[in-house]
C-alpha cells in the first residue's frame, strides 16, 4: 500500500465526494494552465527561449504552475493530511497531463510536417490552432482522471487512500460489503459490546446475541 494519511471520513459519501471535487478542482486548474500558455499575448520567458506556445507545438510543453498549484488543489482530498504522499502524487498527475499533450502534440506536428498534408491544408506546424488546443486540452483532462484511479485500479491512489481509512463487514451472503471509516470501528465494537453488558437487563436487543453470533459480527469485519 502506498504511504496514504490516516483521515477521519464521516463516511463512503464523504470520501467519494471530495474525490469527485478534487479531480474537478484539478481539472479546472488544467484548463486555465492551458489557456495561460496557449495565449497568443503571452511572451517568452527570454529572447533565447521559445515561447510555451512554441514549446507545445513541436511536442516538448511542460506546465510548471502544475507542479505548485496542484499540490494545493490536493489538499483538500485529504483533508490537509499526508503532504509527501499529495506531494507524490500530485508529480504522477503533472506527469500523465504533460505526456498526453506532448503525445498529442508530437502526433499532429508529424501529420503537418507531411509534405502532402501541408498542401493541402497550409498548416503551419510551428502554431496550434483553436481545435489543436480544444484536444490537446480534452487529452489532459482525460488524463488527470487516469491518473487518480480509482478503488478498483489496483496501485491507484485512491485505491491505497480508500484501504487505508475504510474497513468493511462482510455479509454472510458474502455478496456485499459495507465499509465503515477505521476511526469508527473501535467505538462500534465496544457499543455491541456494551450491549450484552448484563447491568443492562432482559430487555436489552444485546442479551439475544449469544457468543457464537458476537464471534460471527467480530469475524466478518476487516481490520487489516
Amino acid at each position: 500500500m502506498q504511504d496514504v494519511p490516516a483521515v477521519d471520513y464521516e463516511d463512503e459519501d464523504e470520501f467519494f465526494r471530495l474525490l469527485s471535487t478534487t479531480v474537478r478542482a484539478y481539472q479546472d486548474l488544467v484548463r486555465g494552465v492551458m489557456r495561460e500558455q496557449t495565449s497568443p499575448l503571452r511572451p517568452p520567458r527570454s529572447t533565447y527561449e521559445w515561447t510555451p506556445m512554441e514549446e507545445m507545438a513541436i511536442g516538448a510543453a511542460n506546465f510548471p504552475e502544475l507542479l505548485g498549484q496542484g499540490v494545493q488543489t490536493l489538499l483538500p482530498l485529504t483533508k490537509k493530511r499526508g503532504l509527501r504522499s499529495l506531494l507524490a502524487q500530485n508529480d504522477l498527475v503533472v506527469l500523465a497531463v504533460t505526456t498526453a499533450c506532448r503525445t498529442y502534440c508530437s502526433v499532429m506536428n508529424e501529420r503537418l510536417t507531411c509534405d502532402c498534408y501541408r498542401a493541402q491544408t497550409g498548416s503551419n506546424p510551428a502554431i496550434l490552432g483553436p481545435v489543436s488546443i480544444q484536444y490537446a486540452t480534452a487529452y489532459m483532462l482525460r488524463a488527470v482522471e487516469y491518473a487518480f484511479g480509482d478503488t478498483k485500479v489496483p496501485r491507484s491512489f485512491v485505491l491505497a487512500l480508500h484501504t487505508k481509512n475504510f474497513g468493511y463487514m462482510q455479509h454472510p451472503s458474502n455478496e456485499l460489503r459495507t465499509y465503515i471509516p477505521r476511526h469508527k470501528i473501535p467505538d462500534l465494537l465496544l457499543a455491541l459490546a456494551s450491549m450484552t453488558h448484563e447491568r443492562l437487563g432482559a430487555q436489552s436487543p444485546g442479551s439475544r446475541l449469544v457468543p457464537d453470533v458476537l464471534r460471527l459480527i467480530a469475524n466478518k469485519i476487516d481490520f487489516h
